[in-house]
């Protein structure tokens, strides 16, 4: 993925079954990268990895953004605890349309997003899997992916890439470079 010197890696669930001498070694190499000054959105489910890594973390519950902003923050936010700890409780109400949005939006950053995702909305036939995402990637930046599986993260992922099966599927809009990217085979945005 690094031969071809890219802007942006995308990673998915790059410690899945990795023992943690593998998990330090990986977290280096992620580190490495990001010095090298390739932005990183990873997708991941091992917490204490994303925390570490990440500037920015967002979290998805059921294809729905629950919590948006630095590690510390998400990770004391009352609806990522009740999303991961199974509690009824939630301090954000339920999406009524997808235009409403469900978290404020994030504070201005001091570099231009090279990454920008805009209410994207996936279907797997009749059934909504990712309900208005909004993300912004910054140059040099590493941003996370957070859920429990089946929240949308991998989908999300396959979206903006291109890889996905469900392209046909697909609204709202992705921007790479300041270029829409959407509904793009994979080789073309790479």
């Amino acid at each position: 993925a690094l031969a071809s010197e890219p802007d942006i890696l995308l990673l998915d669930e790059p410690v899945a079954g990795m023992h943690p001498r593998e998990i330090g070694d990986m977290t280096m190499l992620i580190e490495q990268i990001r010095a090298a000054g390739i932005t990183v959105l990873l997708v991941e489910h091992h917490v204490d990895l994303v925390m570490h890594l990440s500037d920015r973390v967002t979290v998805l519950d059921g294809g729905r953004v629950i919590s948006e902003g630095i590690p510390a923050e998400v990770r004391a936010d009352a609806n990522v605890i009740a999303a991961y700890l199974g509690e009824e409780t939630r301090t954000t109400p339920a999406r009524t349309s997808p235009e409403q949005p469900l978290v404020a939006n994030a504070p201005a950053r001091e570099r231009a997003p090279i990454l920008t995702v805009r209410g994207l909305q996936v279907e797997y036939g009749a059934a909504r899997v990712l309900h208005g995402i909004d993300l912004d990637v910054c140059e040099g930046e590493i941003v996370a992916l957070i859920g429990s599986n089946g929240a949308g993260k991998t989908t999300s992922l396959k979206t903006v890439s291109g890889v996905s099966e469900l392209l046909k599927s697909v609204h709202g809009e992705v921007t790479f470079l300041g270029e829409r990217v959407e509904r793009r085979p994979a080789h073309r945005i790479a």
